[in-house]
């Protein structure tokens, strides 16, 4: 997670375990979301759940390392 100020300026996926194709969508609209709202209360991806549900704990867990 890269901050501009106070703003979330940028999420980017290091790595990962996730089945490929089924998380694909996830990994795409979450960050962009998560930006967008300047928040982690973002809706899930419908068929990526889990994976989105991860996402939103390592950005929150990220965020909380730097406040």
């Amino acid at each position: 997670v890269t901050m501009d100020g106070e703003k979330i300026a940028k999420i980017e996926v290091l790595s990962h375990n996730e089945t490929a194709g089924i998380s694909d969508a996830a990994f795409e609209q979450i960050p962009e979301a998560i930006i967008a709202a300047q928040s982690t209360s973002v809706d899930a991806v419908s068929g990526a759940t889990k994976t989105s549900e991860a996402l939103i704990a390592a950005v929150n867990d990220a965020l909380s390392q730097i406040k």
